[in-house]
């Protein structure tokens, strides 16, 4: 995986994760019996480990920027209502406006939510809408691809539930062993493929590890700043040039930058018939 085209898409994971509050820390008000695990710190490595399992599942699209950013709002989508189904509402930024209202009361008044039915609420839309995301094609992406592909990890129990109701994935001992099975299937892909560990974004340290490049004439006339990290710059750089402000249809109707969509597979989506039966076979 190409570091420049993958850290965009790391960026905007970071900022979708503090903006729902998949976050390391659990606010003080937090329920006593939830307070030890899964932490959001977990919620944030499982997140990032769920997106980066789905992606590899697609292979048609597996470089491709835009649906990249499609499969990542689906992934924060559908666990963020696994979370709201496990009344874990110390793990919910409870700020965001377009949450259910029964939910935030209930928060509020620490009390238990009794929602509406045992699937996750889908909240896409308005995670497509705060991040510029093309919402029809996202869904059609969730509905035909990432649900299919959410129900066989189920029925696999890759995904473990006990019973099969959402809810109880944040219990801990199945949160534990789905957590260790994206882990440990993640780790069969890499050895088996040798592509790039993009596990490395988890590391507080990823910027060092990674490494920086150096300042190119473009980035001395934006005069970003020194004092950003390797990947912020990286971001800054490929957002100015390409005008691809996150969830965008840029690359697809436009030019982008070669350095954000260096393995983008020539307009390959899961709108193609080609790519379509090639992703659709990841499902059988």
């Amino acid at each position: 995986m190409d570091f420049d085209y993958e850290e965009p898409i790391e960026k905007r994971f970071e900022d979708l994760c503090q903006d729902l509050c998949i976050e390391g820390a659990i606010r003080e008000e937090a329920w006593e019996k939830y307070k030890v695990h899964p932490t959001g710190t977990d919620l944030f490595r499982f997140t990032w480990l769920l997106f980066i399992k789905s992606r590899a599942s697609f292979p048609a699209v597996t470089d491709d920027l835009v649906n990249s950013y499609h499969l990542l709002a689906c992934c924060l989508d559908w666990v963020l209502g696994a979370v709201m189904l496990s009344r874990r509402s110390d793990l919910v930024n409870l700020e965001l406006t377009w949450l259910p209202k029964d939910f935030l009361n209930a928060a509020a008044q620490k009390k238990t939510w009794c929602p509406p039915h045992d699937e996750p609420p889908c909240m896409l839309r308005p995670i497509c809408q705060d991040n510029g995301v093309h919402y029809v094609e996202c869904k059609t992406v969730k509905e035909h691809f990432f649900r299919p592909f959410i129900l066989r990890l189920i029925e696999k129990e890759f995904i473990k539930l006990s019973p099969p109701v959402y809810g109880s994935l944040l219990e801990s001992s199945n949160f534990d062993i789905t957590l260790q099975n994206l882990n440990n299937n993640y780790e069969e892909y890499i050895i088996g493929t040798g592509d790039f560990d993009e596990r490395i974004y988890l590391s507080p340290n990823a910027a060092e590890e990674i490494g920086s490049t150096g300042e190119t004439a473009i980035e001395s006339t934006l005069g970003l700043s020194t004092d950003l990290a390797p990947s912020a710059r990286r971001y800054m750089l490929e957002l100015t040039t390409s005008g691809f402000g996150g969830f965008t249809e840029t690359t697809r109707r436009g030019s982008a930058n070669a350095a954000a969509v260096s393995r983008l597979n020539g307009g390959v989506n899961f709108s193609n018939p080609e790519a379509r039966s090639q992703n659709l076979n990841q499902l059988q």
